[in-house]
């Protein structure tokens, strides 16, 4: 995928944004990122948003449903249980 100036990407907390600038580098390409639900901009390299591991990424980010009455001690606690 050609990545460019406008191309929409997706912050888990901020949601839709685009990139703003590239700035071209020796190894690997800088990307920043316009998010308008905060002011200011995020910065990610080539590689990290093209293995979505990242906060920034190019597909939408789907929310995690949690059953109602479930509290965070009760998913970490089934975390830390499970092998």
């Amino acid at each position: 995928m050609k990545i460019k100036q406008g191309t929409t990407v997706y912050h888990v907390t901020l949601g839709k944004g685009y990139v703003l600038a590239i700035q071209y580098r020796k190894e690997d390409r800088l990307y920043m990122c316009y998010f308008p639900q905060k002011t200011g901009c995020e910065f990610i390299t080539h590689k990290q948003l093209l293995t979505g591991e990242y906060e920034i990424r190019l597909k939408p980010v789907i929310p995690v449903k949690r059953k109602s009455g479930e509290s965070l001690e009760d998913l970490l606690g089934g975390l830390l249980r499970s092998p």
